[in-house]
């Protein structure tokens, strides 16, 4: 999600229209070309990921705090749905993970507070927090490849809240 706010301002840089216009033209050329690798081929995805780093770090030195207004809400939109598409393509091409759903990754939190909640001494916190970190960095690849809402974020927000004060010393 932090990525495809980036982009889309990386693109407001532009400032004109026609300019703009040409940023997204070249962001729907990566997704092209993502989207041309084949399934599992993450050489071709790693490939392109970095021709487009590179053309987005190129883009971030441009950007301003006034160039996100010179954006159009069609300009906007296009931006977002070439990206999103973009990282559908590279998932694919690095393996065919499908990104996980929301709803399956709050229930796993939630079981994970469960779990710290139902613990009665520091070995089984300690466990558990060790379960809950390996899982939580097993996701990171698929974090960019799906979206959450401010009410998935206050959700996930929230049981890590309570996972977080149920591993609290005498919490018990």
């Amino acid at each position: 999600m932090r990525k495809l706010f980036a982009l889309v301002l990386f693109v407001t840089a532009c400032g004109s229209s026609s300019t703009t216009d040409k940023a997204v033209g070249e962001a729907e050329g990566f997704k092209t070309k993502m989207c041309a690798c084949a399934d599992n081929d993450r050489a071709c995805a790693d490939k392109v990921s970095t021709e487009f780093r590179a053309w987005r770090k190129t883009m971030k030195a441009q950007v301003t705090k006034d160039d996100e207004k010179n954006m159009s809400p069609e300009q906007k939109q296009k931006m977002t749905a070439t990206l999103e598409a973009m990282e559908t393509c590279a998932g694919k091409a690095r393996g065919g993970v499908a990104s996980p759903k929301v709803s399956e990754m709050l229930a796993k939190m939630g079981e994970f507070k469960d779990r710290m909640c139902a613990c009665g001494d520091q070995a089984c916190v300690d466990a558990t927090q060790k379960a809950l970190a390996m899982w939580t960095a097993g996701q990171m690849h698929d974090a960019s490849r799906f979206k959450l809402t401010d009410d998935d974020q206050k959700k996930l927000n929230a049981v890590a809240g309570q996972i977080a004060e149920c591993g609290k010393p005498n919490a018990k």
